[in-house]
């Protein structure tokens, strides 16, 4: 899998942060903090690329941050890391012939193919398995870009400590 950079909007609305991904339609989140919602926004926008490219479209390119139309409420914007997944290998792989068949029935049961059930339940196994942190440089990617005279800090940081 490659990775792609794209901008997330952030706004605040009724207590809550919303992230926005305007290259995606659809992809927007709210969180109670921009963490989780940074990281629910990158995950939706796996799905959402996956699911394009299961119906042969394109990859959206990420949008300069230039070229954003500013979304109510705004308060920042953060780069947002998506998998973009590669070109599909063959492999050979050996199974129990009884789980082989429960695999084919659920990947009936699903309109997929067998490569298609076991590349989605591979990848929801890595997810949980290695779950998206945000880091230290994802912060700071945020603050370099944010505008923060629109914050109120002092009361983020009390919101914070009462969570944490």
């Amino acid at each position: 899998m490659a990775t792609k950079w794209y901008w997330a909007q952030i706004a605040r609305h009724a207590g809550e942060h919303w992230i926005y991904l305007p290259d995606f339609i659809g992809v927007n989140v709210a969180a109670a903090s921009i963490e989780a919602g940074l990281a629910l926004a990158a995950e939706f926008a796996g799905d959402d690329i996956a699911n394009l490219l299961a119906r042969g479209l394109t990859v959206p390119a990420p949008t300069p941050a230039d070229q954003l139309e500013p979304v109510a409420d705004e308060v920042g914007r953060a780069l947002v890391a998506v998998e973009v997944p590669g070109r599909s290998a063959k492999f050979s792989l050996s199974m129990d012939e009884a789980l082989l068949k429960r695999l084919d029935q659920a990947a009936a049961e699903t309109g997929e193919t067998r490569s298609a059930f076991i590349t989605t339940a591979v990848a929801e196994r890595l997810r949980n398995l290695h779950p998206r942190q945000v880091t230290d440089e994802d912060v700071l990617r945020f603050l370099d870009t944010a505008d923060l005279s629109k914050l109120d800090l002092g009361k983020l940081v009390r919101e914070s400590l009462r969570k944490g």
